[in-house]
């Protein structure tokens, strides 16, 4: 059997790094799932191959092909958001590519916005969204201050069907625990749910909060836009019945249930918990105040 790491070895040997994308921040909000953030675009692509990837319909490339900012570029986007943006924002550094994708950008652009944040007097900090299981570049590095670790982590036989060249939950598990170690605020993504596994997700739920103790769980289910939509295998296409405000998804009573079990889960640890690309309807029946993992800047969600 191919290790996890031989795995992940073999999909960083056929990436190609290709330094031409034009960086950006634009805050994106979608009030039908409540959903506000500011994005920080500084590469398109992902290390790895999950069946389920949004990102693939809005990859305009061959899915080898990372493309990534130039340094001078990306400092002059820090820099011109510092100045014209003040307070305590969370910049989202993972939402077109894996966070993790090249180490070194993760220390530039946290030691850049560190510098422009003294400059200006602001407090913006990175969401760095990852299912990697190497937190070595925050864990050497001393980038509380600025940055906000939050790991990607499915259900195991999710994972391991779907989750291509991805490291296993456990070991993404453990990668959280050493950043948590290491001083940094750091949430879980539990996104997407695949119904059909419910035992999973309530081990992997519960697991996570004993071994992480994390700020923040936001939990998804699996949606799709119709871009999205066409992309996927056809047995998760059968299992997307109903029209949400984010495309086609669960039943409703169907994700409330997965949703409601977990959630009791966390508040049995006293985690905070949150909800992906869901209306606000859903969040009220829930008992959910917000924010997400994306929204908020100062730890902290529901209880």
């Amino acid at each position: 059997m191919t290790s996890t790491a031989d795995m992940v070895l073999k999909v960083l040997s056929e990436v190609q790094i290709i330094p031409d994308y034009r960086p950006y921040v634009k805050k994106h909000s979608f009030p039908e799932v409540r959903c506000s953030f500011w994005l920080l675009a500084w590469a398109n692509g992902c290390l790895y191959n999950c069946d389920y990837c949004w990102l693939k319909a809005y990859h305009p490339w061959p899915w080898n092909e990372v493309h990534v900012a130039d340094k001078p570029a990306l400092t002059r986007v820090l820099e011109e958001f510092c100045a014209k943006i003040s307070g305590s924002l969370l910049l989202n550094a993972g939402e077109l590519c894996d966070s993790f994708i090249i180490p070194e950008y993760v220390v530039f652009m946290a030691e850049t916005l560190r510098l422009t944040n003294d400059v200006h007097g602001r407090r913006h900090r990175l969401l760095l969204l990852t299912k990697s299981a190497d937190p070595r570049v925050l864990v050497e590095n001393d980038l509380q201050d600025v940055v906000v670790y939050s790991a990607s982590i499915n259900a195991e036989p999710e994972a391991r069907d779907l989750e291509k060249g991805a490291p296993s939950p456990v070991e993404r598990i453990l990668a959280a625990r050493r950043v948590k170690e290491a001083g940094y605020e750091v949430r879980i993504r539990v996104d997407p749910i695949i119904e059909g596994s419910d035992q999973g997700y309530l081990e992997l739920v519960e697991r996570v909060c004993s071994t992480v103790e994390p700020g923040l769980i936001t939990l998804g289910s699996l949606r799709a836009t119709p871009r999205t939509y066409r992309l996927l295998p056809d047995r998760m296409k059968a299992q997307l019945t109903e029209r949400t405000p984010w495309g086609r998804g669960y039943p409703l009573e169907t994700r409330l249930g997965t949703y409601s079990a977990l959630i009791d889960v966390g508040r049995d640890h006293d985690v905070p918990m949150a909800l992906c690309k869901e209306s606000p309807d859903v969040w009220r029946r829930l008992k959910l105040r917000g924010p997400c993992n994306c929204m908020s800047s100062g730890g902290g969600g529901v209880r």
